[in-house]
């Protein structure tokens, strides 16, 4: 489907973004950090949202505030997620 090939843009502003910006003083692993807290539990109390993003399977996610390939980036918190419920759209947590 020719959807799934286009990228979606996981940035600021939109439901994927890191509200953590690299400023302020915040390191960019700080900022991963403190967004896969945030991540971790919206997806597990807001049904929408991980809705939202169950529908991201298979999808290339591009975030244009790491325009470069090995930058860290927010979008691996979500990747990995991803990975990690690939085969269910019923979670269970522990």
């Amino acid at each position: 489907m020719l959807t799934r090939t286009i990228p979606v843009d996981v940035g600021r502003p939109g439901p994927f973004g890191n509200p953590w910006a690299l400023r302020a003083g915040i390191a960019r692993e700080e900022a991963i950090g403190n967004y896969a807290l945030y991540f971790l539990e919206r997806v597990k109390t807001d049904e929408i949202f991980r809705s939202l993003v169950l529908d991201l399977h298979g999808r290339q996610l591009w975030c244009p505030g790491c325009k470069a390939a090995n930058v860290d980036c927010h979008s691996d918190v979500i990747r990995w997620w991803l990975r990690k419920n690939q085969t269910t759209r019923d979670l269970a947590w522990s």
